[in-house]
């Protein structure tokens, strides 16, 4: 549906293909998060920004509903998160692709 056999047929550097099966589970165990959280509204997203259209995420519900993560949090690492909605007029893969570029 979304073009992902496209992503994992691609090489990654230093990738060993025992690691493989682990790194698509992780693909797509962060996929259906990302769905999930984009439908979820209150309490998971909460009213936020000057113009009341951007909401935030609230950190205490996303641990709630979301208990399983990859390891501890670094010291000092500070995470934040908000949403707006928008039509992007775009190729599935390739929007993954922009958003997945350091």
């Amino acid at each position: 549906m979304f073009g992902g056999g496209d992503l994992m047929n691609k090489p990654v550097a230093g990738q060993l293909e025992i690691e493989k099966p682990m790194v698509i589970e992780l693909a797509v165990a962060a996929m259906e998060e990302l769905i999930r959280m984009a439908q979820l509204g209150e309490p998971l997203w909460i009213p936020g920004g000057v113009d009341s259209q951007t909401e935030m995420l609230c950190e205490d519900e996303y641990l709630r509903a979301f208990p399983r993560g990859i390891g501890p949090r670094p010291l000092g690492l500070k995470s934040e998160a908000s949403r707006e909605t928008a039509v992007v007029i775009m190729n599935p893969t390739n929007l993954v692709e922009i958003l997945m570029d350091v």
